[in-house]
């Protein structure tokens, strides 16, 4: 492949093709760096209620119903969020929309942290307002990272990203052990003090240079390329004299979601994450209280989940190999998934402790393996001007779950008959279905970003 545009007239280059020459440097490095934080803070974010149920319900005096009410405040949030402000990473930039979110984010936080035992609703609203900013966060540090990186290496290193996960579960359970000394409103302020420290380092990121050239600021854009490709590697490629482009699309609109043949990706990606979504967090959001109902302690409860977040740091390892060899995304993802159904399975039906135990390790390895490979293929099946909206039509399709899960488990924990074993074996089911709809949908491995 002859390198594009070295002749000496202006030629046109797709972004993309640019980034098969690329090699991964110290830009690639910080960017990676700051936004591997993001995963840390949203899991954080959305497990600590979970380990804090307990002291939450006495303090508000409330029971199992509306304690799962309380859990799904941030993704009833986060769903709206997903719908009404996630255009703003495709008009006003990858960069700017995390700032925005950090800070919205922050303010929610410390109004939350003053919420009185008689009003558990001044909880709830502060912390679903937190949800919609959170999702200018969450769902930008995929397509942000992957408009980076070289073509080569770029599915593994963006699932290496999603390893922030399980340290954020271990600072979440870290926090849970301190709560008897900061209580719950200390734990809740120290994630807010965490987003403005990270507030900082974002700030000093460069923005993603697909997203400049689909704004129409080329020259920012071939500024920042000459710092990704290198000075000789940008005068060789003839940048300068190139007119930069990317696939056209309306910026931030959601119906070009559904045009442009990729109605039937839009719609598989859609179920794939509620019914994917429906089996974590059904299963992870109350596994505390499941796990304190098999028997253990609330110490016990917490080894379980240390063992269960220790599992995921191989596993994305492990997927984000496989993802750049034959196997691609595609295989990878569903039989990652197909395989944490089977654990799921097998958990629901453990008779000792250590069984569950067992089980729950390998449930975690598979399913957030499958998570780290899914998220980065996501975004890949698009182009630059929707790649934004396109993670919030992921996140609430997530939220959708999110939000629906905690109330369902809660229900079914709540009414008399209903076993263990039971409950669980929905989550698994869940699992398969997002296997079987994820078949149809394209391989992306070394194919450029359009």
């Amino acid at each position: 492949m002859s390198p594009p545009g070295s002749s000496g007239t202006q030629k046109e280059i797709l972004v993309g093709e640019l980034f098969e020459y690329v090699r991964s440097s110290r830009i690639q490095w910080f960017v990676g760096g700051v936004l591997f934080f993001a995963f840390a803070i949203e899991a954080w974010e959305f497990m600590i209620p979970s380990f804090l149920l307990s002291v939450l319900m006495s303090y508000f005096h409330v029971g199992y119903g509306i304690g799962g009410l309380l859990l799904s405040a941030p993704f009833f949030g986060a769903l709206l969020g997903s719908y009404a402000v996630t255009w703003i990473p495709d008009v006003y930039g990858r960069k700017r929309a995390i700032q925005w979110g950090i800070i919205g984010y922050s303010l929610a936080g410390i109004i939350t942290a003053f919420a009185p035992p008689t009003d558990y609703w001044w909880f709830f609203w502060s912390r679903f307002v937190a949800g919609i900013f959170l999702v200018l966060v969450m769902g930008q540090p995929f397509p942000y990272l992957e408009e980076f990186m070289p073509v080569k290496s770029r599915g593994r290193v963006t699932v290496y990203l999603a390893s922030g996960w399980p340290i954020g579960t271990l600072m979440a359970v870290g926090a849970a052990y301190l709560e008897p000394w900061i209580h719950w409103q200390g734990v809740i302020l120290v994630s807010v003090a965490a987003m403005l420290i990270w507030l900082v380092p974002v700030s000093l990121l460069p923005e993603s240079p697909y997203y400049l050239v689909a704004a129409g600021k080329e020259m920012d854009a071939k500024k920042i390329l000459k710092r990704v490709l290198g000075e000789d590697l940008y005068n060789k490629l003839n940048v300068d004299n190139a007119k930069l482009k990317v696939e056209e699309r309306r910026r931030g609109n959601v119906i070009e979601l559904f045009r442009g043949g990729l109605l039937k990706n839009t719609l598989f990606i859609f179920f794939v994450n509620v019914f994917y979504s429906f089996a974590y967090w059904g299963l992870f959001l109350w596994l505390p209280t499941i796990l304190l109902q098999r028997g253990l302690t609330f110490v016990g409860t917490l080894e379980f989940v240390i063992a269960a977040a220790l599992a995921q740091f191989p596993a994305y390892f492990v997927a984000a190999y496989l993802a750049e060899t034959r196997l691609g995304r595609r295989i990878t993802t569903i039989s990652f998934m197909i395989i944490a159904g089977v654990f799921t399975f097998l958990f629901a039906s453990a008779s000792t402790l250590a069984d569950l135990l067992v089980y729950l390790v390998f449930l975690s390895f598979f399913n957030l393996g499958a998570w780290g490979v899914w998220d980065a293929w996501e975004p890949e099946m698009y182009p630059t001007p929707i790649r934004g909206i396109l993670m919030g039509w992921v996140t609430g399709a997530q939220r959708i779950a999110n939000a629906i899960a905690p109330v369902v488990i809660g229900a079914l924990l709540a009414i008399h008959g209903i076993t263990f074993t039971e409950i669980v074996l929905t989550i698994a089911v869940s699992a398969w279905i997002s296997a079987l709809l994820a078949l149809p949908l394209p391989e992306t491995r070394g194919k450029i970003l359009r």
